[in-house]
């Protein structure tokens, strides 16, 4: 359960709680689709929290440079539908957009039976475009943008940022992910995600209309 503060800055990635309409997460990186660094098929999965944060520094050193600076944690999630939400430090909003303590919320459960490591790079890269939004954002939008996303629908926010990730080239990740995410979270769960991200077929649709 969310707690008062995090109800204002819980900009929780993976949970289909609230949205309202938004800009952000639409620009098209100047790239092509190409491969989602680090996409290993075959590598065996994080299988701590050590191993989960050097896979998450390598996705931030190689897709998002303009990251590198920014103070980034690991930190425990307890959730029965969410494996990776991305939030910041509530005490740390007012500071400026670089120098703030952002996180990603991480579930340990996923160390039992995990996805791939390219499944958890690509998700790892969606949580990492909120935190770049996070840091184009000055404190009165962030708190704005904060209560926004806490009490509407995400959807179409989620949908833009999952597309940011697939510009990157993390289609088939995000695919893994996705496939594993409906067979480990709750079954009246699944249709709120498939509302509200990207489901495996629509993200297939969307590399074929582009291939």
């Amino acid at each position: 359960m969310r707690g008062p503060a995090l109800l204002v800055l819980c900009m929780a990635c993976e949970a289909p709680d609230a949205s309202t309409e938004t800009d952000l997460g639409t620009e098209t990186p100047a790239r092509t689709i190409g491969a989602c660094s680090p996409m290993r098929p075959g590598t065996a999965p994080p299988a701590n929290a050590a191993e989960l944060e050097a896979l998450m520094l390598e996705v931030r050193r190689e897709l998002f440079p303009q990251l590198t600076t920014v103070p980034l944690a690991l930190v425990e999630l307890d959730s029965e539908t969410d494996y990776f939400q991305a939030n910041l430090d509530f005490g740390t909003v007012g500071e400026s957009p670089m120098e703030r303590d952002y996180r990603v919320l991480y579930n340990p459960q996923l160390f039992d039976n995990g996805p791939s490591q390219p499944a958890i790079a690509a998700i790892l890269a969606h949580e990492l475009t909120h935190i770049l939004d996070y840091t184009e954002m000055e404190s009165p939008e962030l708190v704005e943008f904060g209560i926004w996303y806490a009490t509407g629908d995400t959807a179409e926010y989620e949908r833009q940022t999952d597309e940011s990730a697939l510009w990157l080239g993390c289609a088939d990740g995000l695919i893994d992910y996705r496939v594993w995410l409906y067979d480990n979270i709750p079954a009246d769960a699944v249709e709120d995600k498939e509302r509200t991200y990207f489901t495996p077929d629509q993200i297939r649709e969307w590399v074929a209309a582009r291939s």
